[in-house]
């Protein structure tokens, strides 16, 4: 029978890599894809970008912190062993790092392409290029945001399957 550091330390992981997995996604298929189709305003592509955006900030920062709640909670199962419960508690902080990588690198970004979307709402004029450069500058920061929650889950599966610890 599991043990219940090994059952949380499981779903935390599976929690994370569905996290990464899904902001991989949306860095790897769906922002190309709108950057592929946009026509000669920006319009549209504003308005997928938000549509995007507004779906993945209502989820991922929830799922990050689910994820190290459930980590720091297989830590606390795992106290006795020392080792283990370091490494479900780095696994957590590692996950939630996201959050953090977000303020710091990824809000500055948001708030100009933010700007350009009330541009457009308010029917001025939107340089589509600069639009276009602020969605590739998100895509990339993305995929680099994308690293957290990975490394916490490959470091939550490690332990779960004792290579370390």
């Amino acid at each position: 029978m599991a043990s219940l550091d090994s059952t949380l330390g499981s779903v935390a992981a599976f929690t994370s890599a569905f996290l990464a997995g899904g902001m991989n996604l949306v860095s790897m298929l769906a922002v190309p894809m709108i950057l592929a189709t946009t026509p000669p305003d920006a319009s549209l592509l504003l308005r997928q970008w938000h549509f995007v955006f507004n779906s993945g900030h209502k989820l991922g920062p929830k799922l990050a912190v689910t994820s190290g709640l459930i980590y720091w909670s297989a830590a606390w199962a795992a106290r006795e062993r020392g080792k283990t419960l370091a490494l479900y508690a780095s696994s957590g902080v590692l996950t939630m790092s996201m959050i953090p990588f977000t303020w710091l690198f990824i809000l500055r970004v948001n708030s100009g392409i933010f700007l350009e979307i009330e541009k457009d709402r308010s029917g001025g004029p939107t340089d589509l290029a600069h639009a276009q450069n602020l969605v590739r500058r998100w895509r990339k920061l993305n995929i680099a945001r994308t690293l957290f929650p990975i490394v916490g889950a490959i470091l939550g599966l490690l332990t779960v399957a004792g290579v370390v610890g």
